[in-house]
């Protein structure tokens, strides 16, 4: 678990530890895979034949971040929703946040 979430690269464990715990608790107890990291970037998801859950998080460099989510499948069909937080902001009341965002998209459709 701890080296998918900060590896062996310097440059790639920087958004890996300054978002650990976001990204840990969106990680589908740990099955996710990070598919993308810049300096500013990072992504990672899950796919499987049921559909693909992708999440984004973008430091904006101006005091926020801006994180996204797209989920496709075949029971709940496709969503899409964004955030956008203080990047100082607790990360586990983002995820909390989030996870009611999600469970109301899911359930409501928005």
């Amino acid at each position: 678990m701890f080296d998918f979430l900060f590896g062996n690269s310097k440059s790639k464990a920087l958004l890996r530890q300054k978002y650990a715990i976001i990204i840990q608790r969106l990680s589908n107890e740990g099955r996710a895979v990070i598919f993308k990291e810049t300096s500013s970037t990072v992504a990672w998801g899950i796919a499987n034949m049921g559909g693909k859950t992708i999440f984004k998080i973008k430091d904006t460099g101006w005091d926020n971040i801006d994180i996204s989510y797209l989920s496709e499948s075949l029971f709940f069909g496709k969503h899409e929703k964004k955030w956008c937080f203080p990047s100082n902001m607790d990360q586990n009341e983002i995820v909390d946040i989030m996870n009611r965002d999600i469970q109301k998209l899911l359930t409501n459709g928005r």
